[in-house]
């Protein structure tokens, strides 16, 4: 039988955060270099942050896909070699 998971009544929400593109009631920055650079001039880092990766213009449906992923692997390793996105 499915029992349903209960958290604390008075968690609030996490803050978010967008990354290439707006989304609503999130803070949004075109990129990781635009998000260090609030981050340097003192704003806090979200709790969660969603990115936009931009889809490959190409003909080819398995080719789109290979070069998408491949932006956002890049993604993920500049997130995560940068110690300012650490949290």
């Amino acid at each position: 039988d499915w029992i349903p998971a209960t958290g604390p009544a008075d968690s609030a929400p996490p803050s978010w955060g967008a990354l290439g593109g707006a989304v609503p009631g999130a803070v949004s920055w075109q990129d990781l270099d635009a998000l260090g650079a609030a981050l340097g001039a003192g704003a806090a880092l979200p709790e969660v942050i969603v990115a936009a990766v931009a889809t490959a213009d190409l003909p080819d449906a398995a080719d789109r896909v290979r070069v998408t992923a491949h932006r956002g692997l890049a993604l993920v390793q500049e997130w995560l070699a940068d110690e300012r996105f650490a949290g």
